[in-house]
């Protein structure tokens, strides 16, 4: 995003938007949760719109007019000079303002009647003899100065018709290339000086606009001549007249020394000489450093009450800021706040202060904070509305280049009011104000949605749908930097709604039937963006013969035109049968199942992205590509190099394969897995998120297989770092998914994801708001946590206990997330007395005991809370004696051990719980007892013999209440403890017969 180039002529936008705002929106799909796809580069899944990124953050590289690839964000900023005329037509300056004509009226009014006065006297002196000849004498002198008057002004408007002759020749040939110091741009404005007066003031004569009410403008050069006497600063009849060539170092070191002594001893018509020698001086390049060094005097001369001096100051400005030395000089000085107050000065000085500021501020970072903390973009904005042509210009370009510094510039330009001033600027009949307005425009809108938010608000859409219609006057560049405005805009959510049923589109697709390749790369775009996952806009354009339009561009000879409308094909038929259907209707679907052996890959993104948008459409379009003999190709399309076909070819295989069987099989024997294995090495995200899917697909109906093609290419670790990219959620619960099915069938896998580092991964996922993508990871943790102690000891210090609590204590969360971080929590509180006492001190110990005695607590999370409560209490007195002391906890406990008679989970739960409970705390033992928990344990063993687990928590139970307690043995053997235990003897599990023998001996 850059602002105006030196010389302002037309420049070629077209090869060189490499780094526009989604120029190639082509980009591979990637799929998201719902199973769709998204392009490559999409923006933010879990945030608005995948596609938002891609509008927004390529746009920060969107090129504009002028040099190539620079980019949007550039600290350095844009290059900054005056706009000349470029379509032939010799437009009139603009008169100056009606102040300053009318000062130098009353000037010249009061010289005028002085004189009169001194010859009145004279004749009385001298007598009627001496009159004539003083009479004739002063008719000659008179006469003398018209003829030099007729002479300036046909030499100026000789030059002017040079001048215009010159940008006419060179208007075709400047465009976009790098220049040096001096730069054609240059050239011509020091052309436009001689041709002008006072000269340094050419930048505002140069620019020939005017507004078409001024009553002042006259025939061209009639209006040049006038604008040359109203601006010339009077000679001095006493001042040696001294040729712009021949100023030299001493002269203007001279000047310098002249013009400090003149500031110092207010000598004020001397100031007013040697500013005028200065400004002449500053057009030479071999003197321009010395005015570098002086800057802090030509700061002084604009702080001077004289018109004329500050006119001469911001000439001297205009001639030497486009150097970066005076730039920085001027910054140094205390400069802005001074040229600020010179807005609302005469309009000469106001004009040629606001070309300077534009000079001065251009790739200048620094010049442009000082600008801001003056003060100056409020008076800047302000100025966009004014009723002269020349400042609305000069307002406007200066914001172009503030705008390409984007963030806070962005925001205060927006603050200041500038959307709307610059919005209505856009159609204006001087096309040179129409350029600077949308460009900067075009600028403020690059990740920037509050301005897109102003932009709908001040009816821009309308104002852009006016200058692209049919009835425009706006010029082809003019037209470009609104597309380029609206590829940013229409990534936008809201601009989309607003975009619906406005008639936009018609006008679009009536601009495609005519307009060159830069402007239909760019028209296809904004379509691609307006139909990305906005149902109602792809409809509409359905209705306007959009997709025609579309495939008939598939015929465009250009690659990269071919390869924008598939992109574009592809955004109209996401999740939207209709438009999938008119493609299969019309022939559409032969002819690109045609191209897919014939296209380059470019071109290719676009149409296997289609294709899987039409296999997420319905069962019968995934068949249909099996039947047609397009998943072979699809899957052939995995060997290639290229991402973003990569990505699109992986997104397609995985929705042909979604609940499809027997494309399944089609891909198995294909070597689908082995294919999709091998690109989880991909440095490419959307590569990366597409490919998991497919795998997570097929791990969930060919686990064997899929299992055997990851572990073969060694992707586990690959598969543990894509947890970390929390910039892409998707891309986490693939990878997440896949490695929860690793692990669940590959006990080696745990143990070397534990010496991995999983933990980093875990942690990241943790942190997400993806309700998705903690679920997965906690059941995670889960199976892995008990794997080492420690690995669970390193979970600790990534904090992973503390975030499962959080989740767990967070009053909103419920259901499944809710019981698998429980279930989590208990994988970590394994053998840790650290983590035990970190929930207990969270109070995390206590609000899981309220959850057990809460009675609308469902089932299934009481068994986890109990199984977690388990783990938390084990060989920890203080948090068993926390349960102990909690009112009613131990009832509870006793009341679930009947409930676990009929729900099983509950029953191995709870009878875990009471063996870690009452391991080694007597007091737990006896208020166990006393709470009459021993029968409903027997019988809740002697009914659930078939029950491994159950059986062999509750002998656990049992021998934990027996340990050191003759009343619990007792009480066991009147309940017919012993009854149960002698059948469980000949149990075919070791530990229940080990238990209960063990039992057995010590009653």
């Amino acid at each position: 995003a850059e602002a105006p180039p030196q010389d302002m002529t037309e420049v070629d936008l077209g090869d060189n938007a490499a780094a526009e705002a989604v120029a190639e929106p082509a980009a591979a799909p990637v799929a998201d949760e719902g199973g769709e796809e998204a392009p490559e580069n999409a923006e933010e899944e879990a945030q608005e719109e995948p596609e938002e990124k891609a509008g927004e953050e390529e746009a920060a590289g969107e090129e504009a007019p002028a040099e190539e690839e620079e980019k949007a964000d550039s600290s350095e900023g844009v290059a900054y000079d005056t706009v000349v005329d470029t379509t032939g037509v010799d437009i009139p300056g603009e008169a100056p303002a009606e102040e300053a004509a009318s000062e130098k009226e009353e000037e010249k009014e009061e010289e005028e009647e002085e004189e009169e006065k001194e010859q009145a006297e004279e004749k009385e002196q001298e007598g009627e003899k001496e009159e004539e000849p003083a009479t004739a004498e002063a008719e000659e002198e008179e006469q003398k100065e018209e003829d030099q008057e007729k002479e300036k002004a046909s030499d100026g408007d000789a030059d002017s018709e040079s001048l215009a002759s010159e940008l006419a020749a060179t208007c075709e040939t400047i465009g976009g290339e790098e220049e040096d110091e001096t730069t054609p741009g240059d050239e011509k404005r020091e052309a436009s000086e001689e041709a002008a007066h006072p000269p340094a003031a050419a930048p505002a004569a140069v620019v020939k606009v005017a507004d078409e009410e001024d009553e002042e403008a006259a025939a061209p050069a009639e209006a040049d001549a006038a604008l040359d006497d109203e601006v010339e600063a009077p000679v001095d009849p006493r001042e040696e007249e001294v040729q712009e060539d021949d100023w030299t170092r001493p002269q203007v070191l001279k000047l310098f020394s002249d013009l400090k002594t003149a500031l110092e001893r207010e000598q004020f018509a001397n100031q007013i000489r040697v500013a005028r020698n200065l400004a002449q001086a500053s057009k030479l390049e071999a003197v321009k450093q010395e005015f570098i060094r002086n800057m802090a005097l030509v700061v002084r001369l604009l702080q001077t009450g004289s018109i004329d001096v500050q006119q001469s100051a911001v000439e001297i400005l205009n001639n030497v800021g486009t150097k970066d030395a005076a730039k920085e000089a001027f910054r140094k000085e205390g400069g802005f706040p001074v040229i600020v107050g010179l807005l609302d000065a005469v309009f000469e000085v106001r004009t040629l202060a606001l070309n300077a500021i534009g000079y001065l501020i251009t790739k200048n970072g620094d010049n442009a904070q000082a600008l801001l903390d003056a003060g100056g973009v409020p008076p800047l904005v302000e100025l966009l509305g004014h009723d002269n042509s020349r400042i609305k210009f000069f307002a406007a370009a200066c914001s172009w280049v503030l705008a390409a510094y984007q963030k806070k510039y962005q925001t205060v330009l927006l603050e200041a009011g500038a959307v709307p001033k610059l919005l209505k600027l856009v159609n204006s009949d001087h096309e040179d104000i129409a350029w600077q307005a949308t460009g900067a425009v075009r600028n403020l809108v690059i990740k920037n949605r509050p301005v897109h938010k102003a932009v709908i608000e001040a009816k821009g859409l309308k104002v852009f749908k006016k200058a692209l219609g049919p009835k425009g006057k706006v010029s082809d560049r003019v037209q470009l930097l609104i597309l380029q405005a609206l590829v940013i805009l229409t990534a936008t959510p809201f601009v989309k709604d607003a975009v619906t049923k406005s008639g936009l589109m018609e006008v679009l697709l009536k601009q495609m039937e005519t307009c060159s390749d830069d402007k239909l790369l760019r028209i296809l775009s904004v379509f691609t963006h307006l139909c990305s996952k906005h149902k109602e806009n792809q409809n509409e354009f359905k209705d306007c013969k959009g997709l025609e339009a579309l495939v008939a561009v598939l015929d465009n000879e250009d690659e990269k035109i071919r390869g924008a409308a598939t992109s574009c094909i592809w955004a109209a038929t996401i999740n939207n049968a209709l438009c999938v259907d008119y493609l299969y209707n019309n022939g559409v679907l032969d002819s690109l199942q045609q191209r897919l052996f014939l296209e380059k890959e470019s071109v290719l993104v676009g149409i296997v992205a289609t294709l899987g948008n039409m296999a997420n459409t319905s069962s019968e379009y995934q068949d249909l590509l099996r039947e047609r003999n397009i998943m072979p190709v699809l899957l052939d399309f995995l060997r290639c190099k290229t991402p973003a076909l990569l990505e699109t070819a992986a997104g397609s295989v995985m929705a042909a394969m979604r609940g499809n069987e027997a494309n399944i099989k089609h891909t198995l024997e294909w070597d689908g897995p082995l294919l999709l294995g091998r690109l989880i090495f991909s440095q490419n995200l959307g590569v990366q998120q597409n490919v998991t899917g497919a795998l997570r697909a097929l791990f969930a109906v060919a686990p064997a297989k899929t299992l055997k093609a990851v572990k073969e290419v060694d992707g586990l670790k690959n598969l543990l770092l894509m947890l970390k990219e929390s910039q892409v959620p998707q891309l986490q619960i693939n990878a997440a998914t896949c490695l929860l099915a690793l692990f669940e069938l590959d006990p080696k896998s745990r143990l070397e994801a534990c010496d991995k580092h999983a933990e980093l991964g875990i942690r990241a996922c943790l942190e997400s708001a993806v309700t998705k993508l903690r679920c997965v990871v906690s059941d995670i943790v889960a199976i892995l946590a008990p794997v080492e102690e420690e690995f669970r000891a390193r979970l600790g210090e990534q904090d992973v206990v503390k975030l499962l609590i959080d989740i767990i204590m967070d009053e909103k969360c419920v259901g499944m997330l809710l019981e698998k971080s429980i279930r989590a929590l208990w994988g970590v509180s394994l053998n840790h007395p650290g983590h035990q006492q970190i929930v207990r001190v969270t109070n995390c110990l206590d609000y899981m005991l309220d959850m057990l005695l809460n009675e609308e607590t469902a089932m299934l999370t009481n068994a986890v809370v109990l199984k977690a409560l388990a783990s938390v209490c084990s060989k920890n007195t203080q948090n068993q004696d926390a349960v102990r002391l909690k009112p009613g906890a131990v009832e509870k406990i006793v009341e679930l051990l009947t409930v676990g008679l009929e729900v099983q989970a509950i029953g191995e739960n709870v009878a875990l719980l009471i063996w870690c409970l009452c391991v080694g705390n007597s007091r737990m033992q006896n208020l166990f007892r006393e709470r009459g928990g021993i029968v409903p344990l027997v019988e809740l063993l002697s009914s659930n013999e078939a029950s491994e687990t159950l059986l062999i928590n509750g002998t656990g139970a049992v021998q934990a209440l027996c340990a050191s307690n003759k009343a619990n043995r007792a009480a066991l053997k009147d309940a017919g403890v012993t009854t149960v235990l002698e059948s469980l003897q000949t149990h075919p599990n070791i530990h229940v017969t080990g238990q209960a023998d063990s039992i057995l001996a010590e009653l």
